[in-house]
């Protein structure tokens, strides 16, 4: 409601008011009061005195607009009662301590003293395991290895037996796709050193006619 009162008061007086008057009788409606207190009569008479129909009808929507908004907020209430509720004693008590901590001052040397003989405390309680609750644990482990059923070594002889076939399809698939490699490879360098091979034949034969065409005698 806080965000919502401020955007009212920016707007003035008699609009807070408005909202106000109609959270009252929204209350009383899911309540189911049959009667509302005297200033809320004359608050409305006050309001209502001057609107005429139009100011009757804005006022009950307004009424079903905060009973939406009451009812939201009770179920927040709830809820957050709910996990209060459902805390334990042990949570409760290490919020408490943890609050303390950070709000008491570095000074207070005593009750942070407190507070570390307390943590003390619980840390020893916690490691602190009786016999009780060993057997309890021990039954508890003991019937869950009951229930699960016995491993067959025969059922997982298949799937061994179909990875191992896998391992080995891959492993050959992996040998292929190398000597496939190998061979793009040789087969690159042999087009490469062929092309050189020509290149270089090429020159010397360019180089001969060149210079058999120079000592031609020129045409007249």
């Amino acid at each position: 409601m806080a965000p919502q009162a401020i955007l009212e008061l920016v707007d003035g007086k008699k609009e807070m008011q408005w909202c106000m008057t109609a959270r009252k009788v929204a209350r009383s409606q899911l309540l189911e009061t049959k009667w509302l207190s005297e200033s809320t009569r004359d608050t409305m008479y006050q309001l209502l005195k001057y609107r005429g129909e139009e100011g009757v009808k804005a006022f009950d929507e307004e009424v079903e607009r905060q009973k939406k908004i009451l009812i939201h907020e009770d179920e927040v209430q709830a809820s957050m009662q709910k996990k209060k509720e459902e805390k334990t004693l042990r949570q409760l008590q290490d919020r408490m301590d943890e609050r303390d901590l950070w709000t008491l001052s570095h000074n207070n040397k005593s009750l942070l003293n407190k507070l570390k003989k307390r943590e003390i405390e619980k840390r020893r309680t916690d490691s602190y395991i009786s016999e009780e609750e060993k057997e309890q644990e021990i039954e508890e482990f003991r019937a869950k290895q009951a229930d699960e059923p016995i491993p067959d070594p025969e059922a997982r002889l298949p799937a061994i037996e179909d990875t191992k076939q896998e391992l080995e399809r891959l492993r050959e698939l992996k040998r292929i796709r190398e000597v496939n490699a190998r061979r793009a490879k040789r087969a690159a360098e042999r087009r490469k050193q062929s092309q050189k091979s020509t290149m270089e034949k090429e020159q010397p034969r360019e180089k001969k006619e060149k210079k058999e065409k120079d000592l031609q005698p020129p045409k007249n």
